[in-house]
């Protein structure tokens, strides 16, 4: 039986101070590259489907790390609901809906404040809090009437009310224009989208508050949520491209059921840990999840490669002129 460590721990010891100046660094970096690589694109003459999906992609594999990062920065714990919260809220529901609504919209229209420029700075912010004053700064309790709260539980709920709206306006902007456009039926279509999204995280809530996967496997937890979501998006993205219907069930979408219901199976007999036992389930669940992955993005790049007539990594010399 393999060893269990409990990870607990990164999620409530404070590190170094500069790791923090570190993650600000990183997320930066990746800020400023990503708003630069379709300007790269246009002027190499290498846009294409397949730059679409890269980009999308790795935003995808971004936004449920970034939110991992951020629930360590601010030491809430991984016993908390604000945890998974944090990472639901400020990474995957924003993502989403920004997706949904470039489905059906054909493109994005960033408000004057959204996620991808306002939100990121805003956990920049953060980061750069964490390494001037240290990450304690986030435990320390503040008063509000009656109620004790923790700073970084204080944060989650500055976020809340900030991120709600944001994603609304995505579902307002689709149904605005299913309308002018006379497409009524895209109203509905847009909430039978969104149904593999609301069971991915009702399974992923319900994993987490029925058991101790997370508590105890924090990093295998996410990433195995994590590539679930990276998969429903990057469907969603392709259906996009080519144009096509975005499917509501997915087989991939049994990994974070089963889950679900090993954990619920667990709690009706007076088990935290599951029927079956959390840590072989998490890995057997992400081999196949990283399995059907890259056997699906291997496929999908050689497909559109052979049909362009272009190269994955190399930027053929005629792009340049």
């Amino acid at each position: 039986m393999p060893s269990r460590p409990l990870n607990t721990s990164v999620y409530r010891t404070p590190l170094l101070q500069q790791v923090y100046l570190l993650l600000w660094i990183g997320l930066a970096s990746y800020r400023i590259l990503d708003n630069l690589d379709g300007r790269q694109a246009r002027r190499t003459g290498s846009s294409s489907p397949l730059g679409h999906l890269f980009d999308h992609g790795c935003d995808t594999l971004n936004v449920f790390l970034s939110g991992l990062n951020c629930t360590a920065a601010l030491r809430i714990g991984s016993r908390s609901f604000y945890s998974i919260g944090l990472v639901w809220l400020v990474a995957m529901l924003q993502f989403f809906g920004a997706t949904l609504e470039e489905f059906f919209n054909g493109a994005l229209n960033l408000g004057y404040i959204n996620g991808p420029n306002e939100g990121v700075l805003l956990v920049e912010a953060m980061y750069l809090a964490s390494f001037v004053f240290g990450p304690s700064i986030w435990e320390a309790p503040l008063s509000i009437g009656p109620w004790q709260i923790r700073r970084c539980e204080l944060f989650f709920w500055v976020l809340f009310p900030m991120s709600i709206p944001l994603v609304l306006t995505n579902y307002v902007a689709i149904w605005k224009k299913a309308i002018t456009d006379n497409r009524r039926g895209d109203i509905v279509a847009s909430l039978r989208a969104s149904v593999p999204f609301l069971l991915f995280s009702f399974c992923m809530v319900t994993w987490q508050q029925t058991s101790t996967a997370f508590e105890k496997h924090p990093h295998l937890f996410l990433w195995c949520a994590g590539i679930n979501f990276f998969y429903l998006i990057s469907r969603l993205i392709v259906a996009h491209l080519t144009k096509t219907e975005f499917p509501t069930v997915m087989g991939v979408q049994l990994v974070m059921v089963v889950g679900a219901a090993n954990a619920v199976a667990g709690m009706s007999v007076g088990s935290e840990d599951g029927l079956l036992d959390q840590y072989v389930l998490l890995w057997l669940l992400l081999g196949v999840e990283l399995l059907v992955n890259c056997r699906r993005i291997m496929g999908m790049t050689r497909e559109i490669c052979s049909h362009l007539g272009i190269e994955c990594f190399r930027i053929k010399s005629r792009g340049l002129s």
